[in-house]
């Protein structure tokens, strides 16, 4: 595949965390998530 295909599909992936962050009441989700015991067992309070 040329390099042409992939910097189009980053683009796009890009610009939908952009849109995600963007996004209060998913990011607030997402916090909520990450504050939970179970999330951090699993992840080694990496996150």
């Amino acid at each position: 595949m040329s390099e042409l295909y992939w910097k189009k599909y980053l683009k796009t992936i890009k610009e939908a965390i952009e849109a995600i962050k963007a996004e209060k009441e998913f990011m607030g989700l997402i916090e909520r998530i990450k504050g939970h015991e179970w999330v951090k067992v699993v992840e080694g309070d990496y996150i």
